[in-house]
């Protein structure tokens, strides 16, 4: 996932102009409502309906409908942290995080309640985070695995205790992965031999949000969601949608064809091509915004010639982003200036850049001692689109400048075990040096973000970083990053991290991913999140009018 804002004004006016621009408005006072239900064709996979589990960003289609946690991000652009089921945001200033940055104190609204009626309450998060932890299914370590306990100060206030300072803690908690807060009541009584209640919640939900889930068709990649009428939040919308159908198709050529048709309402990411011919269709909108995950091709820094900063260097220097920009990606693919890209908040441009050049990379090769020529060989395992496209069009300038590149495919789960389980990338001949890869943060957050590839050990556990770099500098200044919360102590260790990253080139970066949204004329009220991506539809802020 995965889910990971710029206080830029360029990003914050590009957003609201592609929003005025596609039309996605609410509905007009006075138009009737519809009451079929919406089809929604979201991209990736469903993943695991147990919120305790799901870390794909399919699951975000539905999961923060059905389920709720302390905190959420909202905003399409500079997203922002806020109160869900907490009263309100814990700060030092109003005692809701001790001075040492380890405790923090959080109230929950009296009047949250779960789909049973029954109480959101100090019992029911202190439940769920323990059962996240103890599963043990992948979305702890986003929270979970930070906390070293948990107390009940009263029926609605909750102590957490950190396991050491973490700056990021209370950004992480807004995560869609690892924080919803589930109802005891029913997983506990669904509990089978041991299991907390996790073939239930395959398939059912225990959650307080807007929707609950009646349906899960695994072999379709369907879910059906349902409007609880008696939500606690209350409905403002006066023609809500009370039905919603989300499907994951595993042949996307055909979704173009069905939005088109009218047997969808909504399809999200569709192929650049598909995206440009649905965008002269006049019965549908379209709009794109800059998204969680970064394009980027990692250097195996441990093996040689990537052992030598000047051929990676040279390498940056040939990569024409300009056009695969515009011809690859046809203009929906977000520049990047540093290692994180601009849909983040917390990110400075590099000092240090590379434009293309294929002059200055060719004099870094013959400075290196490669005069002659080099062969490098490229992982390929279509872990973002169009990445056989940008590799071929690489291909053919490194061949200007004497770099023979073998393009592999490669399993994606061989190679994560290689890379990251065993740590044999630098050996094994099934891993070439290049990898092309993306990493999206699982909440706007530049700092996981790099967590994720650069330092040594990385976030989440494992000695080998996405790059196989130690870089003593990029190491103490994430972790220096990771134990403050000052906002100007951050914003000078980000500034000696991003340049530090750039000087070191064991990363070439594409571009940030953007998330292309198409859909009917016929549905109204829509609105981007940054934070859930975009597979998150606000269904309780929906209409259609037909």
């Amino acid at each position: 996932m995965k889910r990971i804002l710029l206080l830029i004004s360029l990003l914050t006016a590009l957003a609201l102009a592609l929003t005025a621009c596609a039309g996605l408005l609410p509905a007009a006072a006075g138009t009737p409502a519809a009451t079929r239900p919406i089809i929604i064709l979201a991209c990736d996979q469903p993943g695991s309906a147990d919120p305790a589990e799901n870390w794909t960003a399919g699951g975000a289609a539905y999961l923060p409908l059905v389920y709720e946690g302390l905190f959420h991000y909202v905003g399409a652009a500079a997203p922002r942290l806020e109160a869900q089921l907490a009263a309100e945001i814990p700060t030092r200033e109003n005692g809701g995080i001790s001075a040492d940055g380890l405790v923090y104190t959080i109230k929950i609204k009296p009047n949250a309640k779960f789909h049973d009626g029954s109480p959101v309450n100090a019992d029911a998060v202190i439940y769920s985070y323990e059962r996240t932890g103890t599963l043990q299914l992948g979305a702890n370590g986003i929270t979970t695995d930070w906390i070293a306990r948990l107390d009940k100060v009263d029926e609605l206030t909750v102590r957490i205790t950190l396991t050491q300072p973490f700056g990021d803690f209370l950004n992480s908690m807004g995560s869609v992965w690892g924080n919803y807060i589930v109802n005891p009541a029913v997983v506990k009584a669904n509990e089978v031999n041991g299991d907390r209640g996790h073939a239930y919640l395959l398939g059912h939900d225990a959650g307080s949000g807007p929707y609950t889930i009646t349906a899960v068709d695994s072999a379709a990649s369907q879910i059906t969601l349902e409007r609880v009428a008696t939500y606690w939040g209350g409905w403002n919308n006066p023609q809500p949608i009370d039905r919603a159908v989300i499907r994951w198709l595993a042949e996307p050529t055909a979704a173009r064809a069905m939005l088109e048709k009218g047997d969808a309402d909504v399809l999200i990411n569709p192929q650049a091509t598909d995206f440009v011919t649905l965008r002269s269709n006049k019965n549908i909108k379209t709009a794109h915004y800059p998204g969680i995950m970064q394009y980027y091709l990692g250097l195996n820094t441990a093996v040689k010639p990537l052992d030598d900063v000047r051929v990676r260097r040279a390498l940056a220097h040939s990569l024409n982003t300009d056009v695969i920009m515009r011809d690859i990606f046809l203009g929906n693919l977000s520049r990047m200036e540093a290692a994180v890209g601009p849909g983040y908040p917390e990110v400075l441009r590099a000092a240090v850049q590379y434009p293309y050049d294929l002059e200055k990379a060719r004099a870094l090769l013959v400075e290196a001692g490669y005069e002659n020529g080099l062969e490098l060989t490229a992982n390929r395992m279509n872990l973002w689109a169009n990445d056989a496209a940008v590799l071929e069009f690489w291909c053919a300038d490194l061949k200007k400048i004497g770099v023979t590149l073998q393009i592999q495919e490669l399993d994606d789960s061989t190679w994560s075990s290689i890379w990251f389980n065993e740590c044999a990338a630098a050996t094994s001949p099934e891993i070439g040096p290049i990898s092309a890869m993306s990493v999206g943060g699982d909440y706007p957050s530049a700092w996981e973000v790099l967590a994720q590839v650069f330092p040594v050990p990385r976030l989440g556990g494992g000695r080998c970083s996405a790059v196989y770099r130690d870089n003593p500098v990029i190491n103490e200044t994430i972790l220096k990053i990771s134990q403050t919360t000052n906002s100007a102590e951050r914003a000078a260790y980000f500034q000696i991290l991003y340049d530090a990253i750039a000087e070191d080139a064991s990363a070439i970066w594409v571009g940030q991913g953007q998330d292309l949204i198409a859909m009917r004329d016929v549905v109204q009220g829509y609105e981007y999140s940054f934070s859930k991506g975009g597979n998150y539809l606000p269904l309780q802020k929906m209409s259609l009018t037909r």
